[in-house]
């Protein structure tokens, strides 16, 4: 049994499906489907796999950012998180900063764009600090 939570291993087999037309990987027929169906359901997903300069690896990240986040629901709206230190105003999967504009509409689309930035900005200190 697979400790990896089945909507986070639906949501990554749908990013496989996008990216590879799903092919490579065996799984069960029902986990096949669920996937393909998110593949076609989320935009976000859809975004994050359209992106021909990103790699694999931070398109990876990026769907289980937006699992552990959101639960893959788009959030569009800016809000005050109240759990969140200084209750900031969050938006798209918990961004906060500058970016965040009171009253704006985010699309799954503008979501990626302003994470990708953070996830790049990431991947680029992970690579200073190891050696591969």
């Amino acid at each position: 049994m697979s400790r990896v939570p089945h909507a986070l291993r639906t949501g990554l087999m749908a990013l496989a499906v996008l990216l590879a037309g799903g092919g490579g990987y065996v799984v069960a027929e029902r986990d096949q489907v669920a996937a393909q169906t998110m593949a076609a359901q989320n935009p976000y997903i859809q975004a994050v796999a359209a992106d021909t300069g990103t790699s694999d690896a931070t398109k990876i990240a990026l769907v289980m950012g937006s699992f552990y986040e959101s639960s893959y629901r788009h959030i569009g709206r800016p809000y005050v998180d109240r759990l969140g230190k200084g209750a900031p105003l969050t938006v798209c999967n918990g961004l906060t900063g500058p970016d965040v504009v009171a009253g704006r509409y985010y699309s799954p689309v503008d979501c990626y764009g302003l994470e990708k930035n953070r996830y790049l900005a990431s991947e680029a200190a992970a690579k200073r600090l190891f050696r591969f």
